[in-house]
C-alpha cells in the first residue's frame, strides 16, 4: 500500500512537488476516520500523521458523505457562511500548518460499490489549489483510479 500511495504523490510531481498521501479508514462504529499512519506516504514527521477525525469532517468527509471527489483551498481563512470542514480546535491543530491544498477521493467496496466505503483516499499540498490543480477533474480521476487500486488491497485485507 505504501508502495502505491509513493506512486500516486509521484503521479502529481513529488519529490520536486511536495505533496502527501494518505488513506483514512473508519473506525468500527464508522463514526470517525483516521490517518492510516502505517501506509502513509511523506506525512512521517507532520503532527497529523495520525490524525483521527469524524467520519463527515474535512475535505475527506464531503468526499465520504458525497460519494464524489473532494477538494478545497485550505489556505483561506474561515468565513461565515462558508465551510468550516468540521474540525474540532485540536484536530485543526495538528493540520501541518504549511499545508494549502486537499483532493479527496472515496475508497469504494468492490465486491459492493453502492455499499458502504471502505476508507477514503487523500492527497494533500503546501502548493496552492490553481498550482497543483486538485480543482481539475483530469486529476480527480488519476486519484480515483489510485483509489481502485487501494479498495482491491483493503479488499484483500479482509
Amino acid at each position: 500500500m505504501k508502495r502505491l500511495l509513493q506512486a500516486c504523490a509521484h503521479s502529481f510531481g513529488y519529490p520536486g512537488v511536495h505533496v502527501r498521501v494518505n488513506v483514512m479508514k473508519f473506525s468500527a462504529n464508522r463514526q470517525r476516520r483516521k490517518v492510516h499512519a502505517a501506509t502513509a506516504f511523506n506525512m512521517e514527521k507532520d503532527p497529523d500523521c495520525d490524525l483521527e477525525i469524524d467520519a463527515t469532517a474535512g475535505v475527506s468527509g464531503q468526499a465520504a458523505v458525497n460519494r464524489r471527489p473532494s477538494f478545497g483551498d485550505i489556505s483561506l481563512p474561515l468565513q461565515a457562511g462558508g465551510p468550516d470542514w468540521g474540525l474540532r480546535d485540536a484536530e485543526k491543530a495538528r493540520v501541518r500548518q504549511s499545508l494549502k491544498s486537499i483532493l479527496s477521493v472515496p475508497v469504494f467496496n468492490p465486491a459492493e460499490p453502492a455499499g458502504a466505503l471502505f476508507a477514503t483516499l487523500q492527497i494533500d499540498s503546501d502548493l496552492p489549489l490553481a498550482d497543483i490543480g486538485f480543482d481539475q477533474e483530469q486529476k480527480w480521476r488519476v486519484v480515483e483510479r489510485f483509489a481502485d487500486v487501494v479498495s482491491l488491497l483493503l479488499e484483500t485485507d479482509r
